[in-house]
């Protein structure tokens, strides 16, 4: 899918959802990524990246909030701070141009923190590049492990070409 489809199916998925206010993207790509094509739609837009220069950069086009770090342990401590389900874009994994600290792909991290929110069953939760979780990446995990790690929520799915939807 190119970047404006994400957006797109992102956008269609919000509007399925609409009391879902708070929107929460980790990995970005020199500052950019899809919050840009939704923000409109929620009252608050957070990025969470490894790269302090991808922040920087989200927060000069406009985000909402911006915080630096491995998403996987980060999460815990910002979702402590919000108060209300969200809309999640799960994409931060690392990127072989770059030799940052942290997790290849810290999913398994953020579904955990988010499985452990108390408003986190009902959240939406968008996970990009499932193709990676073939269990043939280092560092990536398999589909069984998502799974594993979410089975407890009881979420409804919906997988659309490279994109799972975990459905509140």
């Amino acid at each position: 899918m190119t970047p404006a489809e994400k957006v797109q199916l992102i956008r269609g998925y919000a509007g399925r959802y609409p009391g879902l206010r708070v929107f929460i993207e980790t990995g970005l790509w020199q500052g950019t990524g899809s919050w840009e094509g939704v923000r409109d739609l929620f009252e608050t837009t957070i990025v969470v990246d490894l790269q302090e220069s991808n922040v920087e950069a989200a927060e000069k086009k406009g985000v909402g909030f911006g915080l630096v770090g491995d998403s996987g342990r980060a999460l815990p401590g910002l979702l402590r701070q919000i108060d209300q389900p969200a809309v999640f874009w799960l994409d931060a994994h690392l990127m072989e141009e770059y030799d940052a600290e942290g997790d290849a792909c810290p999913l398994l991290a953020e579904l955990d923190a988010i499985v452990h929110w108390k408003y986190g069953a009902g959240s939406l939760i968008l996970i990009d590049d499932m193709r990676l979780m073939d269990g043939g990446r280092a560092g990536y995990p398999t589909r069984e492990q998502i799974d594993q790690v979410v089975s407890g929520v009881g979420w409804p799915r919906e997988e659309t070409d490279d994109i799972l939807a975990l459905l509140p």
